[in-house]
């Protein structure tokens, strides 16, 4: 994060169970939000990193899901927050039902943003890549590896 001097970083895939709120030495807190049962596999799972600014600018955060976290902060404009939903949809190979459940929330979750809010949406949403990209040229280069 320093490196690159970003005040906020989502991660995917991190597989810790349950949800919460860690500060880490070096300085980033993190929030993070994986499976809930006490017996939970150790899958899915994200969390959002924020440096020190944005921790001391933050609303609120809601661990929706194993696949969907969100976090509120505060702008230099009084009127307008930020918004950041931080996402790890399933992959293709994931049955239809999972798929569906998972835009479902997703949009859910959107529809409750304030118009004059800022929205992010940043995540792993497990895209497609190769070579083959037939029918998908409009969204798809022929950059990957096969």
């Amino acid at each position: 994060m320093s490196n690159y001097k970003l005040s906020i970083l989502g991660v995917s895939a991190i597989r810790w169970t349950h949800s919460g709120q860690v500060r880490l030495l070096s300085g980033p807190t993190i929030i993070y939000s994986g499976h809930q049962a006490e017996d939970a596999p150790h899958t899915e799972g994200l969390a959002v990193f924020m440096d020190e600014e944005a921790h001391k600018a933050t609303i609120s955060w809601e661990p929706v899901s194993p696949r969907i976290i969100t976090a509120m902060f505060r702008t230099s404009s009084k009127n307008i927050d930020l918004f950041v939903v931080q996402c790890y949809a399933p992959t293709n190979d994931a049955d239809d039902a999972t798929k569906q459940d998972f835009y479902n929330l997703l949009q859910a979750v959107l529809d409750t943003t304030k118009q004059k809010d800022l929205v992010i949406l940043m995540g792993d949403f497990n895209a497609k890549v190769g070579e083959d990209n037939k029918r998908y040229e409009t969204i798809m280069g022929q950059q990957g590896l096969g």
